[in-house]
């Protein structure tokens, strides 16, 4: 759920494998709940950090890495 008062809120976060271990260049999709549509893609940096600016509202957030499912 994002929250703002206003303007855009901020979806953020990290992308990791199952032993915590950053994953990079991770594809993270947001989805809106009621519709399923996909609304925005972003890339995980080096870090496994992302960080995007959306409307607020409630979202699913999936992320796909290469070698994993």
């Amino acid at each position: 759920v994002v929250n703002n008062k206003g303007g855009l809120g901020i979806i953020k976060g990290v992308v990791r494998d199952e032993t915590g271990k950053p994953l990079a260049d991770a594809v993270v999709s947001i989805f809106n709940v009621t519709t399923k549509k996909l609304l925005k893609e972003v890339r995980s940096a080096t870090d496994g950090s992302f960080l995007t600016k959306i409307i607020p509202g409630t979202y699913t957030v999936q992320a796909v890495a290469q070698g994993f499912n």
